[in-house]
């Protein structure tokens, strides 16, 4: 595994060696097409293309069962992650177009990546130095494990670093998150207590009538409290969907803000 990302201000054609150089462009597609060549809605949607040699040291691309996707990357195909798979609703065998020096490129989707974070895709560094019309490989990004103080690099990132930012961050969130549902669990208590009392308010004189008839307190609770049993049912069955919608909509908020895709299982 790497332990530096560094980043170039310039494009460079020369590779540092014992590292992935990496061509990292950002990109809006211009148009998404299904495996029959239908033009699918498009969100306005910046991604993240990260051009890649054929051979990596570091970087691994794979999918859930880390299966290596880069074997059969090609000048025309592309795999993206799955938070990019969720915001555009691609699949394999779909299509996303680049334009590219104002030429429509075609790439065809052939593997899902397992990472949840940013709008990640890889293509072949080969085809996109050619598209963008150059005749060697670019590059403007390397992943390394030991950097080259005389280098000219622009910013130099410690991996360590960056994941103590995102794990603080993902804390951060997940609390929040746990801090809803505790209140949403503490109104919902709350709602019970108020509407017992309202039930029993609302039956007093039917319960001094049961009473006086010798129902014992326990079977009182049981008539009482199965009246409402068809109503408790019912609410309860249409709260599901309602939470469901509510968490969804969470992460769909934080997916958008935070660029990163949230699964609720």
């Amino acid at each position: 595994k790497f332990s530096y990302i560094g980043i170039y201000d310039t494009i460079k054609n020369e590779k540092v060696s014992n590292a992935d150089n990496i061509l990292k462009v950002n990109i809006k597609p211009s148009k998404i097409l299904t495996k029959d060549k239908k033009e699918k809605s498009l969100k306005d949607i910046e991604v993240t293309l990260n051009a890649i040699d054929d051979k990596l040291l570091y970087i691994d691309i794979t999918d859930d069962k880390n299966k290596d996707l880069t074997l059969k990357l090609t000048s025309n195909t592309i795999i993206i992650n799955k938070n990019l798979k969720a915001k555009l609703n691609i699949n394999n065998g779909d299509y996303i177009v680049f334009k590219i020096n104002n030429k429509n490129r075609y790439f065809e989707v052939i593997g899902i990546e397992k990472s949840l974070i940013n709008n990640e895709a890889y293509i072949s560094n080969k085809a996109l130095s050619n598209y963008m019309g150059f005749k060697k490989n670019i590059y403007n990004m390397v992943y390394l494990n030991n950097y080259d103080k005389n280098e000219n690099y622009s910013f130099i990132y410690k991996l360590s670093l960056l994941k103590d930012n995102i794990i603080n961050s993902m804390t951060f969130y997940s609390k929040a998150l746990y801090f809803i549902i505790f209140i949403a669990l503490l109104i919902s208590y709350i709602v019970i207590n108020i509407i017992s009392l309202l039930v029993v308010d609302e039956n007093k004189k039917f319960i001094s009538m049961l009473k006086i008839f010798g129902y014992k307190n326990k079977k009182i609770e049981d008539i009482i409290i199965n009246s409402y049993t068809i109503f408790i049912i019912l609410t309860f069955l249409i709260s599901i969907p309602i939470s469901i919608c509510i968490i969804n909509k969470i992460g769909v908020y934080l997916s958008k803000y935070l660029n990163i895709t949230y699964t609720f299982t």
